[in-house]
């Protein structure tokens, strides 16, 4: 039984589960997790602009995981470089369109990532590289590079500029990268603005699509564990393994899904491995207690 988190669930309960699987508590605190989690509603992710079988959305990202992106698409980074965008890819790798004077989702979305990211425990540059790539062609490297700088200053810890790439570029280069990776947009004439959804691409090192996460807001660890699953066989922790058991990915849907059956699971068994060790404890300490009170009556007996 899967139960879905709403991406724009902001409440103690949600803070709640960031904290324990952020921290790895011990299994031990999965009863509050349970307690959470039975009081969070159960709303289903929106899939935006999902086409029908056959044919493709005009707005909304159609999943293409196994996918290679084409690596050589030349781009320009925000000290107006020009990088193939496979140079930038080294490491796990999640990849973001958006365009920086976006007036709507692009700048929530943006700063929310940013703050996720900056509580994981894993290292922008080090670990894992963001690509933003902007898909409004009159955008240029002086932009990008205010909006990174802007988007810096918002953090506790600043990551190496390597590790944040803020790309724009030709829109043949662009559209490679968006086709490639099945996210459809359009612009409005009317409003002056492009009409797009949100959308995670997570890639390995080779630049294989490995998974899409939707929303606008994520917990600090369904992050972390979606760039471990890009970095393909990295060894794990035991705090990787708690995460592994409260989240699953879910296959129908965009991100990670808590497992609520798990959870239970975990409780029930984990309480039932409670009461055994306090029966097992308490059994030996009884035991010689009994024995000396009745050689205490004995004695008392024969006097």
């Amino acid at each position: 039984m899967l139960l879905y988190l709403h991406p724009l669930a902001r409440s103690a309960r949600s803070t709640l589960i960031a904290l324990c699987l952020t921290l790895g508590l011990p299994v031990l605190a999965l009863p509050v997790l349970a307690l959470a989690v039975l009081a969070l509603p159960a709303v289903a992710h929106a899939k935006t602009g999902e086409a029908t079988a056959g044919q493709v959305p005009t707005v909304g990202v159609t999943e293409k995981v196994g996918t290679t992106i084409p690596l050589d698409s030349v781009l320009i980074d925000e000290e107006g470089r020009s990088r193939p965008i496979g140079e930038l890819i080294d490491r796990p790798t999640i990849l973001l369109f958006v365009y920086y004077r976006c007036p709507a989702i692009c700048q929530p979305l943006m700063r929310e990532l940013a703050k996720s990211l900056d509580k994981v425990r894993l290292a922008a540059g080090n670990d894992y590289r963001v690509v933003l790539v902007s898909f409004d062609p009159a955008e240029t490297p002086a932009i990008a590079k205010t909006k990174q700088e802007e988007l810096f200053r918002t953090l506790k810890r600043r990551p190496r500029d390597d590790g944040w790439q803020f790309l724009t570029g030709p829109a043949a280069a662009v559209k490679a990268l968006t086709d490639a990776t099945g996210f459809a947009y359009r612009y409005d004439e009317s409003s002056g603005a492009y009409i797009h959804a949100s959308s995670l691409i997570f890639l390995t090192d080779k630049g294989k699509i490995v998974n899409y996460v939707g929303g606008l807001s994520f917990l600090p660890a369904q992050l972390e564990m979606a760039i471990r699953d890009a970095s393909e066989g990295r060894s794990r922790s035991f705090i990787d393994v708690i995460q592994r058991l409260c989240y699953a990915r879910d296959p129908a849907g965009r991100g990670y899904v808590l497992r609520l059956n798990r959870i239970i699971l975990s409780v029930t068994g984990m309480g039932l491995l409670g009461i055994l060790g306090f029966v097992f404890l308490r059994r030996p300490k009884n035991e010689p207690r009994r024995a000396k009170s009745g050689d205490d009556n004995s004695k008392g007996a024969a006097q």
